[in-house]
């Protein structure tokens, strides 16, 4: 596997929160079937997940920009995320843009918004939508949820081809979060990890319209780092991924070669969101860190492109 590849890799892991590296997964013959013992499955049990009703962090409205480095200096890419919320619902907005030799080569970039709502202690979505660019051809996903959170439509256009890309199944769809979502839902898990001396793990179920994926949280101690020049406090996450149903041959490979146990940092400074991640893998590392928080998405554009 090339150098290009595993950073390509890298920038998406990173910078959109997906972030991998134990599997395990016995399902009918209609899915792939791979079996991986990991140490993390002793780390959890049948716990908590999503679906528990916790305390909700203070709303925030802000955006941010985000940039990942392979190899400590060579920048891969960019993230620029907005984040709206009131008491009962939200809106996210995502972009990835790749920059360098990947960018030249692959032309990648992606758009993700999600709108929700947030009831009874749980973020659930409503509408998530998700375009991508790769070598000039486009790519959409749409996700509809209904008020319960159940799946309700899931188009990806052009279609996967279903002898390449296995199809998720209703029933492993349904209550999932989308990936813009999570990043709420870990961030309530972390605000109330701080209010409490409990550090129970947890699992998020994820479904991205094409691949489904149990996402496996541990909520380390408190952590000094530098950030900005400055040491600030932090609260130490880290996350693997469960493989569920959904994924190529050639993405379990590359999982089983190259994907990162990841490793971020959040700060009550900076209510709770991820200052700086770290994902190690057997081909390198990479790391992402937040170079400037906005007012406004156009804010951070601004600061983006200048």
């Amino acid at each position: 596997m090339s150098v290009l590849n595993v950073m390509k890799k890298y920038i998406i892991l990173l910078l959109l929160l997906p972030t991998f590296a134990s599997a395990k997964i016995a399902e009918d013959k209609a899915l792939l079937e791979i079996t991986k013992t990991k140490s993390i499955e002793k780390l959890y049990a049948k716990n908590t997940d999503y679906n528990s009703s916790l305390e909700f962090p203070p709303a925030i409205n802000v955006a941010a920009w985000a940039t990942a480095y392979y190899s400590g200096s060579i920048k891969v890419g960019d993230l620029l995320i907005d984040i709206r919320e009131d008491e009962t619902s939200y809106r996210i907005e995502a972009h990835l843009l790749t920059s360098g030799l990947i960018r030249r080569l692959t032309k990648f970039s992606s758009k993700s918004v999600v709108t929700g709502v947030k009831k009874n202690g749980r973020y659930i979505p409503k509408t998530f939508n998700s375009t991508r660019m790769l070598k000039g051809k486009k790519k959409t996903s749409v996700i509809e949820y209904d008020d319960t959170g159940k799946v309700i439509k899931s188009v990806v256009n052009p279609p996967d081809k279903t002898w390449k890309r296995p199809v998720v199944g209703q029933n492993l769809r349904d209550y999932t979060v989308d990936p813009l979502t999570m990043i709420l839902v870990a961030r309530q898990h972390a605000y109330n990890a701080h209010n409490s001396a409990e550090k129970t793990p947890f699992d998020l179920p994820i479904y991205d319209a094409r691949r489904r994926s149990n996402f496996l949280f541990l909520l380390n101690d408190m952590q000094e780092i530098k950030y900005k020049r400055k040491d600030i406090q932090t609260r130490h996450l880290s996350y693997e991924r469960e493989i569920i149903s959904g994924f190529t041959d050639r993405e379990l490979k590359r999982i089983e070669d190259q994907e990162p146990v990841v490793d971020f940092y959040v700060s009550e400074k900076y209510k709770f969101l991820p200052v700086k991640a770290h994902g190690a893998a057997p081909l390198g590392a990479a790391d992402a860190k937040v170079r400037k928080f906005c007012a406004t998405l156009d804010e951070c554009f601004k600061k983006y492109k200048d």
